[in-house]
Protein backbone atom coordinates (compact mmCIF):
# COMPACT_ATOMS: atom_id res chain seq x y z
CA UNK A 1 0.00 0.00 0.00
CA UNK A 2 1.07 3.60 -0.56
CA UNK A 3 1.72 5.93 2.33
CA UNK A 4 -1.25 7.45 4.20
CA UNK A 5 -2.59 10.57 2.50
CA UNK A 6 -4.69 13.64 3.21
CA UNK A 7 -8.13 12.41 2.14
CA UNK A 8 -9.23 15.95 1.25
CA UNK A 9 -6.76 16.07 -1.66
CA UNK A 10 -7.60 12.70 -3.24
CA UNK A 11 -10.75 11.72 -5.10
CA UNK A 12 -9.79 8.05 -5.19
CA UNK A 13 -8.72 6.30 -1.98
CA UNK A 14 -7.75 2.74 -1.02
CA UNK A 15 -8.51 0.93 2.23
CA UNK A 16 -6.73 -2.21 3.38
CA UNK A 17 -8.75 -4.95 5.09
CA UNK A 18 -6.64 -7.45 6.99
CA UNK A 19 -3.82 -7.25 4.49
CA UNK A 20 -6.03 -9.35 2.22
CA UNK A 21 -8.61 -7.17 0.48
CA UNK A 22 -8.13 -3.72 -1.07
CA UNK A 23 -11.25 -1.51 -1.20
CA UNK A 24 -11.17 1.46 -3.54
CA UNK A 25 -13.50 4.41 -2.89
CA UNK A 26 -14.29 6.99 -5.52
CA UNK A 27 -16.71 9.90 -5.80
CA UNK A 28 -17.37 10.06 -2.07
CA UNK A 29 -18.34 13.17 -0.14
CA UNK A 30 -16.59 13.98 3.12
CA UNK A 31 -19.34 12.09 4.96
CA UNK A 32 -18.96 9.03 2.70
CA UNK A 33 -15.18 8.98 3.18
CA UNK A 34 -15.60 9.47 6.92
CA UNK A 35 -17.92 6.43 7.02
CA UNK A 36 -15.37 4.22 5.26
CA UNK A 37 -12.52 5.59 7.40
CA UNK A 38 -14.39 4.83 10.63
CA UNK A 39 -14.80 1.25 9.46
CA UNK A 40 -11.45 0.52 7.85
CA UNK A 41 -8.95 3.02 9.19
CA UNK A 42 -6.82 5.62 7.45
CA UNK A 43 -6.84 5.26 3.65
CA UNK A 44 -3.97 5.58 1.22
CA UNK A 45 -3.66 6.89 -2.32
CA UNK A 46 -4.99 4.44 -4.89
CA UNK A 47 -2.38 2.05 -6.23
CA UNK A 48 -2.55 -1.33 -7.95
CA UNK A 49 -5.66 -3.39 -8.59
CA UNK A 50 -8.59 -3.20 -6.18
CA UNK A 51 -10.58 -6.23 -5.04
CA UNK A 52 -13.68 -4.07 -4.66
CA UNK A 53 -14.50 -0.55 -5.84
CA UNK A 54 -17.23 1.47 -4.14
CA UNK A 55 -18.35 4.40 -6.27
CA UNK A 56 -20.55 6.96 -4.55
CA UNK A 57 -23.00 8.94 -6.69
CA UNK A 58 -25.23 11.88 -5.71
CA UNK A 59 -28.25 9.96 -7.02
CA UNK A 60 -28.55 6.75 -8.98
CA UNK A 61 -31.17 7.68 -11.58
CA UNK A 62 -32.27 4.97 -14.02
CA UNK A 63 -34.96 4.94 -16.70
CA UNK A 64 -36.97 1.82 -17.54
CA UNK A 65 -36.76 -0.07 -14.24
CA UNK A 66 -38.62 -3.32 -13.76
CA UNK A 67 -39.49 -4.08 -10.16
CA UNK A 68 -39.09 -7.14 -7.96
CA UNK A 69 -41.43 -6.78 -4.99
CA UNK A 70 -42.40 -3.51 -3.32
CA UNK A 71 -39.48 -1.19 -2.53
CA UNK A 72 -37.09 -4.13 -2.63
CA UNK A 73 -35.18 -4.59 -5.89
CA UNK A 74 -35.32 -3.64 -9.56
CA UNK A 75 -33.45 -4.28 -12.80
CA UNK A 76 -32.84 -3.11 -16.33
CA UNK A 77 -31.51 -5.05 -19.29
CA UNK A 78 -28.00 -4.72 -17.86
CA UNK A 79 -28.01 -3.97 -14.13
CA UNK A 80 -29.55 -5.00 -10.80
CA UNK A 81 -30.50 -2.48 -8.11
CA UNK A 82 -31.52 -2.52 -4.47
CA UNK A 83 -34.18 -0.04 -3.35
CA UNK A 84 -34.73 1.70 -0.04
CA UNK A 85 -37.47 -0.19 1.85
CA UNK A 86 -39.18 3.07 2.84
CA UNK A 87 -38.23 5.52 0.11
CA UNK A 88 -38.35 3.20 -2.90
CA UNK A 89 -35.34 5.10 -4.25
CA UNK A 90 -32.33 3.29 -5.67
CA UNK A 91 -29.81 2.67 -2.87
CA UNK A 92 -27.18 0.78 -4.84
CA UNK A 93 -26.28 -1.07 -8.00
CA UNK A 94 -24.98 -4.50 -7.03
CA UNK A 95 -22.97 -6.61 -9.56
CA UNK A 96 -24.07 -9.99 -8.22
CA UNK A 97 -22.48 -11.93 -11.09
CA UNK A 98 -19.00 -10.73 -10.12
CA UNK A 99 -19.40 -10.13 -6.37
CA UNK A 100 -16.28 -11.50 -4.65
CA UNK A 101 -14.21 -10.96 -7.79
CA UNK A 102 -12.88 -7.49 -8.71
CA UNK A 103 -16.05 -5.47 -9.24
CA UNK A 104 -17.76 -2.15 -8.53
CA UNK A 105 -20.70 -1.34 -6.25
CA UNK A 106 -22.37 1.97 -7.01
CA UNK A 107 -23.98 3.47 -3.91
CA UNK A 108 -26.12 6.54 -3.33
CA UNK A 109 -24.04 9.17 -1.55
CA UNK A 110 -25.11 10.00 1.99
CA UNK A 111 -26.94 6.72 2.52
CA UNK A 112 -24.90 6.00 5.65
CA UNK A 113 -24.00 2.44 4.64
CA UNK A 114 -23.10 0.44 1.55
CA UNK A 115 -25.48 -2.46 0.83
CA UNK A 116 -23.73 -5.84 0.77
CA UNK A 117 -20.35 -4.23 1.43
CA UNK A 118 -19.32 -6.81 4.02
CA UNK A 119 -20.70 -9.65 1.90
CA UNK A 120 -18.52 -8.49 -0.98
CA UNK A 121 -15.49 -8.34 1.33
CA UNK A 122 -16.05 -11.79 2.80
CA UNK A 123 -16.57 -13.30 -0.66
CA UNK A 124 -13.32 -11.70 -1.84
CA UNK A 125 -11.60 -13.18 1.21
CA UNK A 126 -13.11 -16.59 0.50
CA UNK A 127 -11.76 -16.46 -3.05
CA UNK A 128 -8.34 -16.06 -1.40
CA UNK A 129 -8.79 -19.02 0.94
CA UNK A 130 -10.48 -17.48 3.99
CA UNK A 131 -13.85 -18.33 5.53
CA UNK A 132 -16.05 -15.73 7.22
CA UNK A 133 -17.39 -16.61 10.67
CA UNK A 134 -19.97 -15.04 12.96
CA UNK A 135 -17.78 -14.74 16.02
CA UNK A 136 -15.32 -12.80 18.12
CA UNK A 137 -11.55 -13.09 18.35
CA UNK A 138 -8.81 -11.84 20.65
CA UNK A 139 -5.26 -12.56 21.76
CA UNK A 140 -4.71 -13.26 25.47
CA UNK A 141 -1.30 -14.06 26.99
CA UNK A 142 0.02 -14.61 23.47
CA UNK A 143 -2.69 -17.14 22.54
CA UNK A 144 -5.17 -16.44 19.74
CA UNK A 145 -8.76 -17.26 20.69
CA UNK A 146 -11.69 -17.65 18.28
CA UNK A 147 -15.14 -17.55 19.91
CA UNK A 148 -18.03 -18.88 17.83
CA UNK A 149 -21.74 -19.37 18.35
CA UNK A 150 -25.30 -18.39 17.49
CA UNK A 151 -26.91 -15.00 18.05
CA UNK A 152 -26.99 -14.04 21.75
CA UNK A 153 -24.53 -16.85 22.42
CA UNK A 154 -22.08 -14.68 24.39
CA UNK A 155 -19.37 -14.11 21.78
CA UNK A 156 -18.98 -10.37 22.24
CA UNK A 157 -19.33 -10.78 26.00
CA UNK A 158 -16.41 -13.25 26.05
CA UNK A 159 -14.30 -10.78 24.10
CA UNK A 160 -15.18 -7.99 26.54
CA UNK A 161 -14.54 -10.23 29.56
CA UNK A 162 -10.99 -10.92 28.38
CA UNK A 163 -10.46 -7.31 27.27
CA UNK A 164 -11.10 -6.41 30.92
CA UNK A 165 -7.93 -8.41 31.65
CA UNK A 166 -5.78 -6.87 28.92
CA UNK A 167 -6.59 -9.06 25.91
CA UNK A 168 -6.00 -7.61 22.44
CA UNK A 169 -8.98 -7.18 20.11
CA UNK A 170 -8.84 -9.06 16.80
CA UNK A 171 -12.46 -8.97 15.61
CA UNK A 172 -16.13 -9.11 16.49
CA UNK A 173 -19.18 -10.16 14.45
CA UNK A 174 -17.15 -10.92 11.30
CA UNK A 175 -13.90 -12.86 11.70
CA UNK A 176 -11.97 -14.18 8.70
CA UNK A 177 -10.24 -17.52 9.32
CA UNK A 178 -7.53 -18.80 7.00
CA UNK A 179 -8.28 -22.16 5.40
CA UNK A 180 -5.13 -23.65 6.92
CA UNK A 181 -6.32 -22.57 10.39
CA UNK A 182 -3.12 -20.73 11.24
CA UNK A 183 -4.24 -17.10 11.20
CA UNK A 184 -7.33 -14.91 11.46
CA UNK A 185 -8.29 -11.25 11.25
CA UNK A 186 -11.41 -9.24 11.93
CA UNK A 187 -13.45 -6.88 9.81
CA UNK A 188 -13.89 -3.91 12.16
CA UNK A 189 -17.67 -3.47 12.28
CA UNK A 190 -19.17 -1.42 15.15
CA UNK A 191 -19.70 -3.38 18.39
CA UNK A 192 -23.08 -3.50 20.11
CA UNK A 193 -22.92 -3.06 23.91
CA UNK A 194 -26.11 -3.51 25.94
CA UNK A 195 -26.81 -1.60 29.14
CA UNK A 196 -26.27 -4.66 31.35
CA UNK A 197 -22.67 -4.78 30.07
CA UNK A 198 -21.91 -1.27 31.25
CA UNK A 199 -21.15 -2.05 34.89
CA UNK A 200 -18.90 -4.96 33.89
CA UNK A 201 -16.60 -2.96 31.62
CA UNK A 202 -16.18 0.47 33.28
CA UNK A 203 -12.59 0.84 32.05
CA UNK A 204 -13.52 0.06 28.44
CA UNK A 205 -16.85 1.85 28.05
CA UNK A 206 -16.70 5.10 26.06
CA UNK A 207 -18.11 8.13 27.92
CA UNK A 208 -21.88 8.41 27.55
CA UNK A 209 -23.50 11.69 26.58
CA UNK A 210 -25.74 13.10 29.35
CA UNK A 211 -28.78 12.68 27.09
CA UNK A 212 -27.89 8.99 26.65
CA UNK A 213 -27.63 8.52 30.41
CA UNK A 214 -30.99 10.25 30.91
CA UNK A 215 -32.72 8.10 28.29
CA UNK A 216 -31.18 4.92 29.70
CA UNK A 217 -32.42 5.89 33.15
CA UNK A 218 -35.94 6.49 31.87
CA UNK A 219 -36.11 3.15 30.01
CA UNK A 220 -34.62 1.25 32.96
CA UNK A 221 -37.18 2.90 35.25
CA UNK A 222 -40.07 1.89 32.99
CA UNK A 223 -38.77 -1.69 32.84
CA UNK A 224 -38.48 -1.81 36.65
CA UNK A 225 -42.04 -0.49 37.09
CA UNK A 226 -43.33 -3.01 34.55
CA UNK A 227 -41.60 -5.93 36.29
CA UNK A 228 -42.74 -4.81 39.74
CA UNK A 229 -46.35 -4.49 38.57
CA UNK A 230 -46.33 -7.86 36.80
CA UNK A 231 -44.62 -9.75 39.63
CA UNK A 232 -46.94 -12.39 41.07
CA UNK A 233 -49.58 -12.01 38.34
CA UNK A 234 -50.32 -14.86 35.96
CA UNK A 235 -51.38 -12.73 33.02
CA UNK A 236 -50.74 -9.30 31.59
CA UNK A 237 -52.93 -6.48 32.85
CA UNK A 238 -54.01 -3.25 31.21
CA UNK A 239 -51.17 -1.44 33.03
CA UNK A 240 -48.64 -4.07 31.91
CA UNK A 241 -49.77 -3.78 28.30
CA UNK A 242 -49.57 0.01 28.45
CA UNK A 243 -46.03 -0.16 29.85
CA UNK A 244 -45.04 -2.71 27.18
CA UNK A 245 -46.30 -0.32 24.52
CA UNK A 246 -44.10 2.42 25.98
CA UNK A 247 -41.01 0.26 26.48
CA UNK A 248 -40.88 -1.74 23.26
CA UNK A 249 -39.99 1.17 20.90
CA UNK A 250 -37.30 2.26 23.38
CA UNK A 251 -35.56 -1.09 23.92
CA UNK A 252 -33.02 -0.29 21.20
CA UNK A 253 -31.96 2.69 23.35
CA UNK A 254 -30.64 0.23 25.96
CA UNK A 255 -27.49 -0.29 23.92
CA UNK A 256 -24.76 1.77 22.32
CA UNK A 257 -22.59 1.16 19.28
CA UNK A 258 -18.84 1.62 19.60
CA UNK A 259 -16.11 1.40 16.99
CA UNK A 260 -13.30 -1.02 17.91
CA UNK A 261 -10.66 1.71 17.56
CA UNK A 262 -12.37 3.66 20.34
CA UNK A 263 -13.36 0.75 22.59
CA UNK A 264 -9.99 -1.04 22.47
CA UNK A 265 -7.71 1.96 22.02
CA UNK A 266 -4.09 0.82 22.20
CA UNK A 267 -5.03 -2.86 22.40
CA UNK A 268 -5.86 -3.83 18.81
CA UNK A 269 -3.82 -6.71 17.43
CA UNK A 270 -1.79 -5.57 14.41
CA UNK A 271 -2.32 -7.66 11.27
CA UNK A 272 -3.29 -11.32 11.37
CA UNK A 273 -3.49 -13.11 14.70
CA UNK A 274 -2.61 -16.73 15.53
CA UNK A 275 -5.36 -19.27 16.14
CA UNK A 276 -4.64 -21.47 19.16
CA UNK A 277 -8.00 -22.05 20.84
CA UNK A 278 -11.56 -22.37 19.51
CA UNK A 279 -14.48 -21.74 21.87
CA UNK A 280 -18.10 -22.58 21.05
CA UNK A 281 -20.20 -20.33 23.30
CA UNK A 282 -23.75 -21.48 24.10
CA UNK A 283 -26.38 -19.83 26.32
CA UNK A 284 -28.38 -22.17 28.54
CA UNK A 285 -30.59 -22.08 31.62
CA UNK A 286 -27.94 -23.32 34.04
CA UNK A 287 -26.84 -21.34 37.08
CA UNK A 288 -23.17 -20.96 36.21
CA UNK A 289 -20.45 -21.31 33.59
CA UNK A 290 -19.25 -24.78 32.57
CA UNK A 291 -16.59 -25.78 30.05
CA UNK A 292 -15.77 -29.08 28.39
CA UNK A 293 -13.63 -30.14 25.45
CA UNK A 294 -15.35 -30.86 22.16
CA UNK A 295 -14.65 -32.15 18.68
CA UNK A 296 -13.59 -29.33 16.34
CA UNK A 297 -15.35 -31.15 13.48
CA UNK A 298 -18.63 -30.66 15.34
CA UNK A 299 -17.88 -26.96 15.74
CA UNK A 300 -17.26 -26.77 11.98
CA UNK A 301 -20.66 -28.31 11.19
CA UNK A 302 -22.47 -26.04 13.62
CA UNK A 303 -20.83 -22.95 12.17
CA UNK A 304 -21.69 -24.10 8.69
CA UNK A 305 -25.35 -23.76 9.71
CA UNK A 306 -24.66 -20.42 11.37
CA UNK A 307 -23.03 -19.12 8.20
CA UNK A 308 -26.02 -20.23 6.14
CA UNK A 309 -28.30 -18.23 8.43
CA UNK A 310 -26.03 -15.16 8.26
CA UNK A 311 -26.15 -15.20 4.44
CA UNK A 312 -29.95 -15.37 4.08
CA UNK A 313 -30.39 -11.74 2.96
CA UNK A 314 -27.47 -12.03 0.53
CA UNK A 315 -28.80 -15.25 -0.99
CA UNK A 316 -32.36 -13.93 -1.20
CA UNK A 317 -31.17 -10.94 -3.20
CA UNK A 318 -28.98 -13.20 -5.32
CA UNK A 319 -32.05 -15.31 -6.14
CA UNK A 320 -33.85 -12.12 -7.17
CA UNK A 321 -30.86 -11.34 -9.40
CA UNK A 322 -31.04 -14.83 -10.95
CA UNK A 323 -34.76 -14.28 -11.60
CA UNK A 324 -33.90 -11.04 -13.40
CA UNK A 325 -30.93 -12.55 -15.26
CA UNK A 326 -31.38 -16.34 -15.56
CA UNK A 327 -28.31 -16.70 -17.78
CA UNK A 328 -25.96 -14.99 -15.33
CA UNK A 329 -24.56 -16.55 -12.18
CA UNK A 330 -21.81 -16.21 -9.59
CA UNK A 331 -19.52 -19.21 -9.10
CA UNK A 332 -18.68 -18.22 -5.51
CA UNK A 333 -22.31 -17.84 -4.46
CA UNK A 334 -23.46 -21.00 -6.25
CA UNK A 335 -20.91 -23.10 -4.34
CA UNK A 336 -20.99 -21.04 -1.13
CA UNK A 337 -22.14 -23.72 1.32
CA UNK A 338 -19.88 -26.42 -0.07
CA UNK A 339 -16.83 -24.18 -0.20
CA UNK A 340 -17.39 -22.77 3.29
CA UNK A 341 -17.87 -26.27 4.68
CA UNK A 342 -14.58 -27.47 3.19
CA UNK A 343 -12.68 -24.41 4.47
CA UNK A 344 -14.19 -24.78 7.96
CA UNK A 345 -13.31 -28.45 8.27
CA UNK A 346 -9.75 -27.77 7.11
CA UNK A 347 -9.25 -24.68 9.29
CA UNK A 348 -10.57 -26.17 12.55
CA UNK A 349 -9.06 -29.65 12.21
CA UNK A 350 -6.80 -30.48 15.14
CA UNK A 351 -7.57 -27.31 17.09
CA UNK A 352 -8.02 -27.21 20.86
CA UNK A 353 -11.78 -26.75 21.02
CA UNK A 354 -14.06 -26.17 24.00
CA UNK A 355 -17.79 -25.65 24.43
CA UNK A 356 -18.68 -23.17 27.16
CA UNK A 357 -22.23 -23.06 28.51
CA UNK A 358 -23.36 -20.04 30.45
CA UNK A 359 -26.46 -18.16 31.61
CA UNK A 360 -27.60 -15.04 29.81
CA UNK A 361 -26.81 -12.28 30.69
CA UNK A 362 -23.23 -13.51 30.77
CA UNK A 363 -21.24 -13.20 34.05
CA UNK A 364 -18.00 -11.73 32.70
CA UNK A 365 -15.67 -12.66 35.55
CA UNK A 366 -16.97 -16.23 35.79
CA UNK A 367 -16.43 -16.63 32.04
CA UNK A 368 -12.87 -15.35 32.34
CA UNK A 369 -12.02 -17.53 35.36
CA UNK A 370 -13.24 -20.71 33.64
CA UNK A 371 -11.63 -20.14 30.26
CA UNK A 372 -8.37 -18.32 30.94
CA UNK A 373 -6.39 -21.33 32.30
CA UNK A 374 -7.34 -23.38 29.21
CA UNK A 375 -6.37 -20.58 26.86
CA UNK A 376 -2.96 -20.21 28.47
CA UNK A 377 -2.53 -23.97 28.21
CA UNK A 378 -3.37 -23.97 24.50
CA UNK A 379 -1.10 -21.02 23.80
CA UNK A 380 1.80 -22.76 25.49
CA UNK A 381 1.01 -25.99 23.58
CA UNK A 382 1.20 -28.09 26.74
CA UNK A 383 -0.34 -31.07 25.01
CA UNK A 384 0.43 -33.51 27.83
CA UNK A 385 -2.00 -31.75 30.17
CA UNK A 386 -4.97 -31.65 27.81
CA UNK A 387 -7.95 -33.77 28.65
CA UNK A 388 -9.81 -36.05 26.24
CA UNK A 389 -12.94 -34.90 24.42
CA UNK A 390 -15.93 -34.65 26.75
CA UNK A 391 -13.87 -34.25 29.94
CA UNK A 392 -15.45 -31.62 32.18
CA UNK A 393 -13.73 -28.85 34.12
Amino acid sequence: MAEDVDVATHEVLDYDVGGTVRIRVTGGTEADVALMTRLFGTPSAAAGEADLTVRFSPAVEVVGLRYLGLNSAAFTDEDFYLLGPKSGRIDARIPFATLGHPCEIECRSGLGFVPHLFDAITLACMRKGFVALHGSAFVHDGAGVLVLGWEKGGKTETLLAFANHGAYYVGDEIVMLAGDGRTMFGIPVPISIWDWNFDQIPALLPPLHPSQRLLLGVVRGLVAVREAHHRGRRSRTMVTRALDALIEPLREKLRIWALPARLFEGRIWPGRAPVDTVVLSVSDGGPGVSVETCDPAEVAERMRSSNECERMTLLRNYRAFRFAFPRRHNDLLDALDERQGALLRSALAGKDAYVVRHPYPVPFEAMYEKLSPLIRQSGAQETSTRLPAGAEF
